[in-house]
């Protein structure tokens, strides 16, 4: 969890091993990160709670499938080349998760 939400949360007291609600879902913390500030939009970045991916598609959100992606990679671009390394790495574990059906 961010600086800013142990803070308001713990009150500068110990949150490692503690147990936090989101949505009624019991979540535990393992740790806090550093004071990191605001980002070029403006956003704190230390009011953030981070959770594995499965726990907010299963636990939060109710589902059993990922509707969106959005995936930045850096990658030295080379020219001739049809396809980035990382497109296809994703596409092809995509392709693989939906047991062959599909495109992507």
């Amino acid at each position: 969890m961010g600086y800013e939400a142990w803070k308001t949360l713990f009150e500068d007291k110990n949150a490692f091993g503690k147990t936090i609600l989101i949505r009624r879902v019991p979540c535990q913390v393992i740790g806090v990160l550093a004071e990191k500030g605001t980002d070029l939009a403006g956003d704190n970045l230390d009011q953030v709670v981070y959770l594995p991916l499965k726990t907010v598609i299963r636990r939060l959100l109710n589902q059993d499938y990922i509707s969106a992606l959005y995936l930045q990679a850096k990658e030295e671009y080379k020219p001739g080349c049809p396809e980035r390394r990382s497109q296809k790495a994703v596409a092809q574990t995509a392709w693989a998760y939906h047991h062959g059906k599909g495109r992507f």
